[in-house]
């Protein structure tokens, strides 16, 4: 017993050695398990997403929505931020989800069709309005119950000049929506407008 009781301090000095010598090992796993938990965390929601709307011997069939653009909420600037050159987009439409069944629809991501821009700063988002007391509340979480009308923005914005001011921009949306079905949106022309001074 005396003997077990002498050698827990040489047990407690060869495990903190031996946590010295892997501490960079153990650092660089921990950060990997942060990044696969942070790409893994997405996939996870959508996917629970899907499961819950998943109902026995179904099939889950997303619905063709209909988009109209609303005009006085819709506007494209371009100017300078700082020493760059930047062309922001900002649209609004009525999306309804015309389908029988009960499946909503939620729309995750959006891209931008034309103009074609193949850059590394391009950004698009799109979220769904849900009417609280006073206001729209924006989320990319809301979703589009069947039978439904929402109101949802697109946004792009992209460090280049994609139109000299004044002149029109011809541009097309598409959203994604959680079963992976893209919906492609009617062109839209977008009068162009000084973003800074």
């Amino acid at each position: 017993m005396r003997e077990l009781v002498a050698d827990i301090p040489v047990l407690f000095q060869a495990a903190g050695q031996w946590l010295i010598r892997n501490a960079l090992l153990i650092t660089s796993l921990s950060a990997l398990l942060f990044i696969v938990e942070w790409i893994l965390k997405p996939c996870r929601f959508i996917w629970s997403r899907i499961k819950r709307r998943r109902k026995p011997g179904t099939a889950l069939r997303s619905a063709d929505l209909r988009f109209v653009p609303i005009p006085t909420r819709c506007r494209c600037a371009i100017g300078m931020y700082g020493d760059q050159s930047i062309t922001q987009i900002n649209t609004h439409w009525h999306v309804t989800n015309p389908a029988k069944t009960s499946t909503p629809v939620q729309l995750l991501t959006a891209r931008l069709l034309k103009p074609r821009v193949h850059h590394p700063s391009a950004q698009c988002s799109v979220s769904t309005a849900r009417r609280d007391r006073f206001r729209d509340v924006y989320s990319v979480e809301h979703e589009i119950p069947s039978g439904e009308t929402r109101k949802v923005s697109i946004g792009f914005y992209v460090y280049l000049n994609l139109q000299r001011s004044g002149r029109p921009l011809r541009v097309r949306f598409a959203v994604m929506d959680q079963l992976a079905k893209e919906h492609r949106m009617p062109p839209i022309l977008l009068h162009v407008h000084k973003l800074f001074g």
